[in-house]
């Protein structure tokens, strides 16, 4: 979607430090709870490979595909 990497693992940062702050530190409708903390890390890691997986090898298209007919040309 042309977004660069940067912002993305910036995102990344916010997001694992909202996470143990809110599982170590708030404690509004939540219990502390370390084990949390450490599987949103790896959430967080997960949804990164993926992410720098697709930027580095992305979609290719098929060369022997053809496009879909339009509404219009099917219905002549």
């Amino acid at each position: 979607m042309g977004v660069g990497i940067k912002p993305i693992l910036l995102y990344a940062g916010l997001i694992l430090l909202a996470n143990f702050v809110y599982e170590l530190w708030l404690p509004i409708l939540n219990t502390c709870d370390l084990v949390d903390a450490y599987y949103g890390v790896v959430g967080v890691i997960v949804a990164l490979s993926f992410l720098l997986l697709s930027q580095r090898f992305g979609l290719m298209q098929n060369p022997t595909a053809t496009p879909p007919k339009s509404n219009s040309e099917a219905s002549k």
